[in-house]
């Protein structure tokens, strides 16, 4: 008798640790949802402030391609890789020589060597420059997936607690 009780005692011991590291996993995913989400939707804010910011004050130069970097990324479906190519820009302003190199293009933009492109940036400060044909999308799709990101966590935890912790 008193070796049942402690088997049972033992799987019970078992059944609660095994919940504690599953209540843990679930709220480590939904903080890691939230941040990814917030992280987002700051960065996008921040993106569309200085876009929406610049508005009429900003300033605009006309860069040439000078040279074309590869740079291999992984697909978004997570299975291989791709090379996209990256121009890196050359203008001047005020008698001083910048160089940009964009992180990213809008779609499949293709530059080539010589061609010639508007930059834009706030009034002094020409080492902030964009590339003035991206300034306008480059925020918008961080932010909407930001934004599902952060609305859909809620449902998601609670969708998850109930199947996982919740009453058969």
């Amino acid at each position: 008798m008193a070796e049942q009780r402690r088997e049972s005692e033992a799987r019970s011991l078992t059944q609660r640790i095994k919940l504690a590291l599953a209540q843990m996993g679930l709220l480590l995913l939904v903080l890691f949802l939230t941040f990814t989400g917030a992280t987002m939707v700051f960065g996008s804010a921040s993106q569309a402030a200085m876009v929406f910011g610049l508005g009429d004050s900003s300033m605009e130069e006309q860069a040439t391609v000078v040279r074309i970097e590869s740079d291999t990324m992984s697909k978004s479906s997570g299975y291989g890789t791709r090379t996209v190519s990256l121009p890196v820009l050359t203008f001047r302003h005020m008698g001083h020589s910048y160089e940009l190199s964009p992180q990213a293009v809008s779609g499949d933009r293709h530059f080539t060597v010589g061609e010639t492109v508007s930059v834009i940036f706030p009034p002094g400060e020409p080492e902030k420059a964009l590339l003035r044909e991206f300034l306008q999308e480059s925020w918008i799709v961080p932010m909407i997936l930001g934004l599902m990101l952060l609305t859909g966590v809620p449902f998601f935890a609670f969708g998850l607690w109930h199947l996982t912790f919740g009453e058969s």
